[in-house]
């Protein structure tokens, strides 16, 4: 059987193409193929999203967008698109089309067990950061008597208030109720790194949503 047959009507091509990079790279209407390797959207457990652009001596010399998306086999494929200098805004407008439309056969699935997870009161795991039920937990080494220990810096839930990303870094704004619910920000890490970095900011929005009352 062909990923065609398996994967469905193709939405955006590889190289041969008008879009990604990569042998018979494509996103379909069910999921990814590329290299050999077929992800269907039911079993994607991780999606890394990146961009960037090279410079010498100020001058562009190559920008870069990169999709990496890891199913719960630890298979992964990467889907790249690239410009020698600058991207032309409607290969812009491409990609985040593409990374829209994962997002849209990714997402429900994976905010479900997100849900389960931290509901459970288990931590559900960013990387470097990880997230429960009772607040957002940073990673830290921790010096002690034994050695360095790896521990956490927590910031409550109630307290958890906005992101943004800036320049390639993921940012979490948060009150610290000790001086006086000061609104600080925190850099969390580069985005390329960050797992589901959708699945976190849907929560900081989903928290930060008033809930209508029912009488």
């Amino acid at each position: 059987m062909t990923s065609d047959n398996i994967l469905g009507e193709k939405i955006y091509e590889g190289k041969g193409g008008k879009l990604f990079e990569g042998y018979h790279t494509g996103i379909y209407r069910n999921g990814i193929a590329g290299n050999g390797i077929v992800l269907l959207w039911n079993d994607a457990a991780q999606i890394y999203v990146s961009g960037s652009v090279h410079t010498t001596n100020w001058i562009p010399t190559g920008e870069f967008r990169t999709i990496r998306i890891v199913d719960s086999h630890d298979n992964e494929i990467t889907l790249e698109l690239s410009a020698p200098f600058r991207m032309n805004q409607e290969n812009r407008d491409h990609f985040n089309e593409a990374y829209s439309f994962i997002l849209k056969n990714i997402f429900i699935i994976q905010w479900t067990k997100f849900q389960q997870v931290i509901t459970s009161g288990e931590h559900y795991s960013f990387g470097n950061f990880n997230i429960a039920k009772d607040g957002l937990y940073i990673s830290k080494v921790v010096a002690t008597w034994k050695g360095a220990k790896e521990g956490f810096d927590i910031i409550e839930t109630p307290y958890i208030k906005n992101s943004f990303i800036q320049e390639g870094y993921f940012y979490i704004q948060y009150q610290v109720p000790k001086k006086n619910f000061k609104l600080t920000t925190e850099r969390m890490g580069e985005v390329k790194y960050i797992p589901n970095i959708h699945i976190v900011r849907s929560y900081i929005q989903h928290i930060n949503t008033p809930k209508t009352q029912t009488s």
